[in-house]
């Protein structure tokens, strides 16, 4: 069974890792989700405990891994976001919503989404020699050479002709960004508007999604897939006409790789 994710989008500083780890507990909690032991930074400790081992280490981000679950969160000026991510290695029927509900209570989620682990790490893979070590042929891939002076130009493919590809967009200078995606099931905050260019009144209004208002002006999208596992057919035409529909502004910009 391929695993799922969850990503999850803040603006700069909307939590720090204790507020954050203590938000995540409080999920595990509500949803039963507990398990014996969780690895954090070589070690292993019961539930209530690694929110203390969480506060005294050093980093402002963490993992924390338990059986089924890895929580990973990180603050990034750098990107112009911060951002927690769950992988769900065994079960892939989590109902992600119950996080998002949890996320809107306060200001500063702007962006999240589910998807398939695996087919989001292919839509991704731009080395040759990644296809040839796991023997996936990439003969019906087109290719490019690197945007890089000689000789680091080297034939690459071309992941912008891929529907499902995850980009990351930062605006450097104002320190804000936002994650460039499609997924089967996404929900959108009110600072992903500005940040995108997206057209709100258009998404609500938009025939070929299933899309509902939540609470705290949050827009729930659906697509009647759990997942995208596909880059061609019905999948790969519903993943393009909603990249151009959500990030109107940055769609047809190259990658600068």
């Amino acid at each position: 069974m391929d695993r799922e994710g969850f990503q999850a989008n803040f603006v700069c500083d909307a939590y720090d890792k204790e507020e954050m780890w203590y938000l995540v507990e409080e999920q595990i909690f509500q949803q039963n989700l507990i398990e014996d032991r969780y690895d954090f930074n070589g070690r292993k400790y019961k539930l209530d405990k690694v929110g203390d081992a969480v506060l005294r280490h050093h980093r402002d981000s963490f993992e924390v891994e338990s059986g089924p679950l890895k929580f990973y969160f990180s603050p990034s000026k750098t990107l112009g976001y911060d951002f927690l991510d769950i992988v769900d290695k065994v079960n892939s029927s989590m109902n992600w919503n119950h996080w998002v509900e949890r996320f809107a209570q306060r200001p500063g989620f702007f962006q999240a989404f589910s998807y398939d682990e695996n087919y989001r790490y292919w839509q991704g893979a731009y080395d040759l020699d990644t296809y040839e070590r796991h023997g996936r042929s990439h003969a019906h891939l087109r290719k490019r050479k690197r945007r890089m002076p000689e000789p680091l130009d080297n034939l690459i493919i071309a992941i912008e002709d891929n529907p499902g590809r995850y980009v990351i967009r930062t605006e450097h200078e104002k320190q804000i960004g936002f994650v460039e995606t499609v997924t089967a099931e996404m929900w959108l905050g009110p600072e992903f508007w500005p940040r995108t260019g997206a057209d709100r009144d258009a998404v609500l209004n938009c025939e070929f999604l299933q899309v509902e208002e939540m609470e705290h002006d949050i827009i729930h999208i659906q697509t009647g897939y759990r997942t995208f596992t596909e880059d061609t057919g019905e999948q790969a035409e519903l993943q393009n006409k909603m990249r151009r529909l959500l990030y109107p502004n940055t769609v047809d910009m190259p990658l600068r790789f």
